[in-house]
């Protein structure tokens, strides 16, 4: 099941498709994580206290998901669980080289987009702010933590209207699968089958 999964979505994954929206026309994968409640591990404190998400008070394994900008939005990333006390940012800028080979555009997509990048771009939340070098090659469109003027603002709406099918594809894993939405008691090699499962079964449409 997980080799044929891999085999239709990963192997063969769809290319980007440049928005409508001008100002982010360029923007192919969306970016985020969420926090899955486990229970707290059987061991010392100073071992278990590593997967104690601060943020949502709980002992929990986080996942990555990057689902296409573009109608529609399949979930072409699905990365390993890490630790509820790992920030985000930084689990994404130790991996984001993952992301390197498919966001790196093909000459027919030079041709098609007016910039002259060589990537593709990623869009994600505040918590994914820092500094260029972390990831050099990747262009981060990520809304103004202190927007001050209305233009800012204005476009701290719009790229938070762009992440809507991220937070939505969150949503809709843990409504269908009963095990993404309940306390996690199995190991995180298990974790990680049964959430790469459901999130290639979860595909969302608009």
């Amino acid at each position: 099941m997980l080799n044929a999964l891999r085999s239709r979505w990963w192997e063969n994954r769809r290319r980007p498709i440049v928005l409508d929206d001008r100002q982010f026309q360029h923007v192919a994968l969306l970016i985020d994580s969420s926090s899955f409640e486990v229970f707290r591990p059987r061991a010392r404190f100073e071992e278990s206290k590593m997967y104690y998400d601060k943020k949502n008070g709980m002992y929990a394994i986080k996942k990555e998901i990057a689902v296409m900008a573009s109608s529609p939005h399949f979930a072409l990333f699905s990365s390993k669980g890490f630790i509820g006390s790992q920030h985000d940012y930084l689990h994404f800028k130790e991996n984001y080289s993952t992301y390197l080979e498919y966001l790196k555009k093909t000459a027919e997509e030079k041709r098609t987009l007016i910039d002259a990048h060589p990537f593709w771009s990623v869009c994600q939340d505040m918590g994914y702010i820092g500094p260029v070098s972390d990831a050099p090659e990747i262009r981060r469109i990520i809304p103004n933590k202190f927007p001050k003027s209305t233009e800012e603002k204005k476009t701290n709406e719009q790229i938070n209207k762009l992440r809507v099918p991220v937070e939505c594809f969150f949503g809709l894993l843990k409504s269908l699968w009963k095990i993404t939405n309940v306390r996690y008691g199995f190991t995180l090699i298990k974790f990680n089958s049964y959430t790469f499962l459901c999130s290639k079964s979860s595909i969302i449409l608009f």
